[in-house]
């Protein structure tokens, strides 16, 4: 059932010393009434009615049906129509600050994932490419190396390719020497490591085991150095074949691919379909 508010309005000449509002407002929450508010001069006390206005004593009575204390705030505290289009203007200007602020959030975030995701795929690119030119690097390497002979184990004037460490002039040659100037200027991942490192990726050369065979054959292999950094293994052989596969398992200079020939398999492709015959081995 609703509740029925009756409202007292006093007007002020009946009571000289009326109670300020803040007591009036205390003295209606402890009786349990709706509402107390100053009507200019006047206090209005809402109390329980029979839903008939009357006058007694110069008081009018008047009675609000209510289903709530918000109802009856709403009808003993009507907003003027000044406050409530102050109100709306304020909503209003509140709502698109919000709209505002969620769409800068908002294209903030594309922009930062889009950026991230740019740059990062940017840097696989360069990291990709420098790989390639560095075994180009080393083809050129080896190509000297043997043409000059500094390793010619069988003694038949065929010079040999050289091991990582030989180019970069870390391990002696036969001659007891090293190489006076290195012909690849890679760092080991180690003092006494056969893996190299540059750029992002890691580098491996991989000789066969008889003199005749190393003085044709040779392949340098290249993987990421750890992940995140490229997503592609290549390898280059004698003639400057360079061919590609998915990096797959092989990531970090302790995880590289076993010694094998180049291609291994038919997973891997030509890089950038290009063929190249720069053959640098003995005939």
């Amino acid at each position: 059932m609703e509740a029925v508010a009756q409202a007292t309005i006093v007007p002020a000449h009946s009571f000289p010393n009326r109670l300020p509002m803040r007591k009036c407002r205390a003295e209606v929450r402890k009786n349990a009434a709706a509402t107390c508010r100053r009507l200019r001069p006047n206090c209005i006390q809402p109390r329980a009615g029979s839903g008939t206005q009357k006058n007694a004593g110069g008081c009018e009575t008047i009675h609000v049906h209510v289903t709530s204390f918000a109802d009856a705030a709403a009808a003993l505290y009507p907003i003027g129509e000044t406050k409530r289009k102050r109100f709306l203007v304020r909503s209003r200007k509140l709502l698109i600050a919000l709209a505002a602020l969620v769409a800068v959030v908002a294209l903030g975030a594309f922009v930062v994932g889009f950026a991230a995701k740019n740059l990062v795929g940017s840097g696989q690119v360069a990291a990709e490419k420098s790989a390639v030119a560095s075994l180009r690097a080393l083809h050129w390497a080896q190509g000297i190396f043997r043409r000059k002979a500094h390793v010619d184990e069988d003694r038949n004037g065929e010079g040999e390719f050289g091991t990582f460490r030989q180019l970069a002039a870390l391990d002696p040659l036969p001659s007891g020497e090293k190489l006076a100037t290195p012909l690849a200027q890679f760092p080991p991942v180690r003092a006494d490591a056969d893996v190299f490192e540059r750029n992002g990726y890691c580098f491996r050369i991989d000789l066969p085991e008889s003199t005749w065979e190393r003085e044709r054959f040779f392949v340098a292999w290249a993987w990421p150095a750890m992940e995140g950094m490229a997503t592609r293994i290549y390898c280059i052989d004698q003639d400057e074949q360079i061919w590609e596969a998915k990096a797959g398992p092989f990531v970090g200079c302790e995880s590289g691919p076993p010694p094998q020939s180049c291609p291994p398999d038919g997973s891997y492709v030509r890089w950038r379909n290009k063929t190249n015959v720069r053959p640098v081995g003995a005939h």
